[in-house]
């Protein structure tokens, strides 16, 4: 796609006049505002998860993540920013590395208090023959065939519930005691408390997987560092208010196994400094504050 930046300016400089901005500071204005709507929806899977996302890697992909990537990952604290082969193709990828999934539930809403442990397990094993059925009729090979219980749990009387994975060597202990203490817990790390009120089972599940072929991304040997020969260009950076020194564009793919300061071609990154992405024996970027 041919882009007019003739144009794109234009449109730009009808936001900075009507702002009293210049065409420059209009446009990271809204950069920022984008990165700003992004960051929310990354607290949403994070912090109001109960995760903190200093402890993560980001992940940028889509055709343009990498771009909004390392900006994204100062506002979360989130390091390094990985930016994966053919990141706009990631989620075609991910469809070809999916696992054969399906899924058997059965409502069974009691209090833990009021659960018959011999008939909770006898439901659950029930459930997983059934999984089991499914995969051999897939004809699965046996060493690619899984099969995962779970327990969906709340505090009495609530309206929405947390699944609990539960594993086949626990059908044989005091299951319904740790169901009602790994809920409290994982119900404090999502929501900050615990509720003082009796746990509830609403549904048992057993999901049947059958593991699928992995695609197996290409490696490479790390190169010296020297990248001189991907350099196809330069281009001059408008970041926080200002301009700075232009910096050499360079091929990605070389980037990724040599490392470097600013990458594009293939799929578009920008590490602007303070940013610089080390060498890795993979075909992806890693960028970290250098």
């Amino acid at each position: 796609m041919q882009l007019d930046v003739t144009k794109a300016k234009t449109a730009v400089q009808h936001i900075a006049e009507a702002t009293g901005l210049t065409l420059e500071q209009a446009a990271e204005g809204m950069l920022k505002i984008v990165n700003e709507n992004m960051f929310g929806a990354l607290r949403l899977v994070s912090v109001q998860k109960g995760y903190d996302p200093r402890e993560f890697a980001l992940m940028a992909f889509g055709g343009a993540g990498p771009l909004h990537g390392n900006a994204l990952a100062e506002l979360l604290g989130s390091y390094p920013v990985i930016v994966p082969p053919a990141p706009g193709l990631l989620c075609a990828l991910g469809d070809l590395s999916a696992d054969y999934r399906d899924e058997f539930a059965r409502t069974y809403i009691r209090t833990v208090d009021k659960v018959e442990q011999e008939e909770m397990i006898s439901i659950l094993r029930a459930l997983g023959a059934e999984a089991q059925a499914m995969l051999e009729s897939e004809q699965l090979p046996v060493d690619r065939q899984e099969i995962q219980y779970f327990v969906d749990v709340r505090y009495y009387r609530q309206g929405y519930e947390m699944p609990l994975m539960v594993q086949p060597h626990e059908f044989e202990h005091d299951l319904t005691a740790s169901l009602a203490q790994r809920f409290n817990e994982v119900h404090d790390r999502t929501y900050g408390f615990q509720l003082d009120s009796l746990v509830e089972i609403v549904n048992l599940r057993a999901v049947g997987i059958g593991r699928v072929t992995r695609v197996e991304l290409p490696e490479g040997e790390p190169g010296d560092g020297d990248v001189a020969q991907a350099r196809y260009g330069e281009q001059s950076v408008y970041r926080n208010g200002e301009w700075m020194p232009a910096s050499p564009l360079r091929s990605r793919q070389t980037c990724a196994w040599h490392g470097c300061r600013r990458a594009g071609r293939s799929s578009p990154n920008s590490i602007a400094p303070p940013w610089c992405c080390p060498a890795t024996p993979r075909p992806s970027i890693a960028t970290l504050i250098c």
